[in-house]
């Protein structure tokens, strides 16, 4: 690591000790879509969350929503958190169209900043989908964003 990312690092880990987590924006290279992500979630042995395909400000909003429920979740005795693979969460987007949570196969290749803080502690990580609006899931053909917007695991059988 250059001295550049060591200074990132440094800022990340001291906002995440200040706050808990942060989002991280970034640009998948094979894809070119923007996304973001949380890192810090790892200390509360939650899985990060990621998002495809959002603005970076709605994708800001949503994360740290769930983020917070996860948290308070699990911080609170017997709670279960929003973050189980293959949960669908209602009106996460606009109010009104839900988020699948898919569990990411390979979480340290997409969110680096986590895997740097976190890789050595078995980084774990879910995608938060979203259906077109049509209300179709990505991996359906009729989607409108069939087979462009990255996901990054299996859907959910009942989603399927």
């Amino acid at each position: 690591m250059d001295h550049h990312q060591n200074e990132m690092l440094a800022t990340i880990r001291s906002d995440v000790e200040a706050r808990g987590w942060v989002i991280r924006p970034a640009v998948d290279p094979d894809s070119g879509f923007t996304y973001a992500y949380t890192v810090g979630l790892s200390r509360f042995a939650l899985p990060e969350i990621i998002t495809y395909g959002l603005t970076l400000g709605t994708s800001h909003d949503i994360l740290n929503k769930v983020a917070e429920r996860a948290v308070v979740a699990v911080t609170a005795v017997s709670a279960t958190h929003p973050l189980v693979p293959g949960t669908v969460i209602a009106d996460m987007l606009c109010g009104a169209f839900p988020a699948a949570v898919i569990p990411v196969d390979d979480p340290d290749a997409k969110l680096p900043m986590a895997h740097l803080l976190f890789g050595d502690e078995s980084l774990r990580a879910v995608q938060l989908v979203f259906p077109d609006t049509q209300w179709r899931w990505p991996w359906d053909v009729e989607s409108d964003v069939y087979d462009q917007l990255p996901v990054l695991g299996d859907p959910p059988r009942h989603l399927r």
